[in-house]
């Protein structure tokens, strides 16, 4: 078994784009969010998109990989991920500081889950992504939770990824606050002068054990919290170079016997989707500080 456990295959298109040297986080996000949505407004955008998670699917399977977690924006991923027999997860994306905009996502992502789950006849689940919490009303995380709950729904969510992240969510203020104004809107990210692993814990997130992706900026505290919850981390190490999020507390996580598995992030950010590059990488970014066998230990999932 060899698990990538955080790919965005409907990103795969834009691997021209892919930086070419360390980008902060908050500019690649504002330059990608921009192209995610010119792409669908070309005439042949899903074309593009889908050919490029056909790429990226191709990538997978020629690496060893056997399981894998997707996070779709578009929906596009889903049935070639059924087609392709992996395993795993494809997780549904959901974002929208205008609680009316998490409400029609939340609403589209039911409808697909409904449309393909009597499809899937192998180890496969449909599940939601709470993006971020930086990007998505609490209204709607909580209703994220309420459906994700009753339905027994796998749920992961980008957590800790950026500095910006906590400072948007402790203060309101930071790039990742201002990012919304950048993109033409008015809005701005709840605060809740708390860190994001706190806030998700606050609005009950963490009760469902989801996916923890990236989680670079964690505190001792943080990782308490996620120690008593039970959730799963993901450390995508190549990614977080390039765009400048800084290395997570690996050998922090591992001490406090936290689960911790790899992904790749997307070919919009990373050259390879081989979820083993990852881990050679992890293993020269943590060397002296984590056993090496360890991170070979997450390429077959936590």
């Amino acid at each position: 078994m060899l698990v990538n456990a955080h790919t965005h295959l409907d990103q795969c298109w834009a691997a021209p784009f892919r930086p070419k040297t360390p980008i902060p986080f908050h500019n690649w996000l504002l330059r990608q969010t921009r192209r995610d949505q010119k792409i669908l407004e070309t005439e042949s955008g899903e074309a593009k998109v889908i050919a490029g998670i056909q790429t990226g699917i191709e990538q997978l399977l020629a690496a060893g990989t056997t399981h894998v977690g997707d996070v779709t924006r578009t929906g596009l991923s889903i049935e070639p991920i059924i087609n392709s027999r992996l395993s795993g997860v494809v997780y549904i994306d959901i974002l929208g500081l205008e609680p009316s905009v998490g409400d029609f996502l939340l609403n589209r992502a039911i409808q697909l889950i409904d449309q393909y789950r009597p499809q899937i006849n192998h180890n496969l689940q449909i599940g939601l992504s709470l993006n971020a919490l930086y990007n998505t009303s609490f209204k709607t995380v909580e209703k994220i939770v309420a459906f994700c709950e009753k339905e027994a729904v796998p749920l992961c969510v980008h957590a800790a990824e950026s500095l910006a992240e906590n400072e948007a969510l402790e203060q309101g203020t930071g790039h990742l606050a201002d990012l919304p104004g950048r993109l033409g809107s008015d809005l701005r990210p709840d605060v809740s002068e708390k860190s994001a692993v706190a806030t998700l814990n606050d609005l009950g997130v963490l009760s469902l054990n989801p996916l923890l992706i990236h989680m670079n900026h964690a505190s001792k505290d943080d990782l308490d919290i996620v120690k008593q919850t039970g959730s799963v981390i993901v450390h995508c190490p190549r990614a977080s170079a390039v765009l400048k999020n800084g290395p997570a507390l690996l050998r922090r996580m591992l001490m406090k016997e936290i689960p911790v598995t790899l992904g790749t992030e997307s070919l919009a950010v990373v050259e390879t989707l081989d979820v083993r590059d990852e881990a050679a990488f992890a293993k020269e970014l943590h060397a002296g500080m984590v056993f090496a066998g360890a991170i070979d230990e997450m390429l077959t999932g936590a």
